[in-house]
């Protein structure tokens, strides 16, 4: 869909009162987010990346939409090797973040861990202890 496109889509919904996210997995989809416009909220998602690779991905992203005067709410997530890093990232930027086993199966040290209850756990304590430092 082009630029105009999504701008109608996002018109359309918010006045019929839903609002949109725009999920952005690189830097062409954080271009053609913040210039449609219109969004309730733009998750950041990396996937397919080294943890080492994880964050500058995501400040790349991360600055092309600040570049684009974004002011909607971002989270950043990612998935296996990225998701730690990311979830660190998040705390040290402030910005929302999610988990789940949908997202990664083990926790930050690589150890197994039970169900999406013990990684809320652990990632509250890794985005805090990441926002403090």
């Amino acid at each position: 869909m082009g630029e105009e496109g999504w701008q109608d889509l996002t018109a359309v919904l918010g006045r019929a009162g839903i609002g949109a996210e725009a999920g952005v997995w690189s830097a062409a989809d954080a271009q053609a987010a913040w210039r449609a416009g219109g969004w309730l909220r733009i998750p950041v998602e990396i996937s397919g990346v080294s943890a080492a690779e994880a964050a500058g991905r995501a400040d790349e992203i991360l600055g092309l939409l600040q570049a684009g005067g974004v002011t909607v709410p971002v989270l950043l997530h990612g998935e296996d090797d990225s998701c730690w890093p990311l979830l660190a990232r998040a705390g040290q930027l402030g910005l929302a973040t999610r988990i789940g086993l949908e997202d990664v199966l083990s926790g930050p040290d690589g150890q197994d861990v039970a169900d999406n209850a013990e990684l809320v756990r652990l990632a509250l304590a890794e985005w805090t202890a990441a926002r403090t430092a």
